[in-house]
């Protein structure tokens, strides 16, 4: 018997934003933080339209950040994909103050 090379899927342990919330319209940096198992070699954070994707490289295991500019009229879901897995996250928008 020949050995058997197992290819395992890759495995999203954590995927977030910080901050969950943006205000409307106005370009705010967010940290993209993840923690990826058996990575392929790069993966990819999708945004809404407008939002350029991010192509990441994680190592197996270790948690990273990776910082974007977002510019959000509507609150939206971004994907981290990894070769067959994806896992959402959706970032909010700060509720308007109105004057009275």
């Amino acid at each position: 018997t020949g050995a058997v090379c197992v290819s395992s899927n890759p495995t999203i342990s954590t995927f977030s934003t910080n901050p969950v919330r943006v205000r409307k319209n106005i370009s705010t940096p967010v940290t993209f933080s993840y923690a990826i198992t058996n990575p392929p070699a790069s993966c990819t954070i999708s945004g809404p339209a407008g939002f350029a994707p991010l192509t990441i490289n994680p190592v197996n295991g270790v948690p990273s950040t990776r910082v974007a500019n977002v510019t959000l009229s509507q609150a939206s879901t971004f994907t981290l994909t990894c070769g067959s897995v994806s896992v959402q996250n959706t970032i909010g928008l700060v509720p308007a103050t109105q004057e009275l």
